[in-house]
């Protein structure tokens, strides 16, 4: 992932906005922007952001098209960011550090890590 031209902006005002009420953040190419600073919108909501930031570097024009085409809910790179989400929180679990705050707050659904999706993939092979 090329960080050298990504920004961070805490934009209050934005997220009074009917379109940008729904979101905590809001990543557009290379530029996040967050509702509340980063120490308190959490390590969750960034890493959400970065995973969205680094599909539109390999993806510029796809992953944006993606939510018109099957809708935010459904989007698969909104899926990946939500996965990316889970499997850093699982590691900074390994590392016996306590969540954040926000662990998980902005996840709306709990997607199944690998060797789940691998159990359920061979029952379903049976």
């Amino acid at each position: 992932m090329r960080i050298d031209r990504v920004r961070v902006l805490v934009v209050p005002l934005l997220f009074r906005l009917p379109w940008f009420r729904r979101f905590d953040g809001y990543s557009a190419w290379e530029t996040i922007l967050l509702h509340e600073p980063p120490e308190r919108a959490g390590d969750d909501l960034v890493c959400h952001e970065l995973c969205h930031v680094w599909q539109m570097q390999h993806r510029p024009l796809r992953m944006p098209l993606s939510y018109l085409r099957v809708g935010y809910e459904r989007s698969p790179y909104e899926l990946e960011a939500r996965r990316a989400v889970v499997l850093t929180a699982a590691a900074d679990a390994d590392l016996d550090e306590p969540p954040g705050r926000d662990a998980g707050e902005h996840v709306v659904a709990r997607l199944p890590r690998p060797d789940e999706e691998d159990e359920r993939g061979a029952a379903d092979e049976r």
